[in-house]
């Protein structure tokens, strides 16, 4: 079990019962606790990576709540399509566009260059994807295993996919300043 504190408040992860468990007794028990502090139901390892980045980037309580949360989509079956369930597009988007680029670091995309990808997404305000996986998320980023030269395709919706697409291939094509 780990806590950590977002936004005057506390995530506990937990994803054995028995911790699962003392932790909602103990939210049951004081409500003055359970006002600040929230369980996320994630795989611990996974959820405290993607907790701590997205709380790194100044996010509230409610996402890195989400963030934790979401990490438990690392192990969903994928649809017939090969995308994960949780993956929505946007048909029809008007504002879609997508670019091709190859790693350049000769580590990949490892995890500091996942947190970068996934903190600049954040920071853009569109819907990035890499190779078909979340670049918000740090997690799914480092599940591509993509080495040095492997392309990817970068692609994005909403007002600004544009400026995101070009964003996130400059920083994969500049090897992360690890170059």
């Amino acid at each position: 079990m780990a806590a950590g504190e977002a936004d005057g408040g506390v995530v506990v992860l937990g994803d054995l019962g028995s911790s699962v468990l003392t932790v909602e007794a103990a939210l049951e028990l004081d409500d003055e606790l359970a006002e600040h502090v929230v369980l996320a139901r994630a795989p611990f390892v996974e959820g405290a990576v993607a907790a701590a980045v997205t709380a790194h980037g100044g996010a509230d309580l409610t996402a890195v709540l989400a963030s934790a949360n979401a990490s438990a989509a690392m192990y969903q079956e994928p649809d017939e399509q090969g995308a994960a369930p949780s993956d929505a597009a946007a048909p029809g988007d008007e504002s879609a566009t997508s670019r091709t680029v190859t790693v350049r670091n000769p580590l990949g995309l490892h995890a500091r260059p996942a947190a970068l990808v996934s903190r600049k997404v954040a920071e853009l305000g569109a819907a990035v994807t890499i190779d078909g996986v979340d670049a918000s998320s740090v997690l799914q980023l480092m599940a591509l295993g993509a080495t040095q030269g492997r392309e990817l395709r970068v692609e994005a919706t909403g007002e600004r996919a544009a400026e995101a697409v070009t964003t996130v291939v400059e920083m994969i094509d500049g090897g992360f300043g690890e170059v």
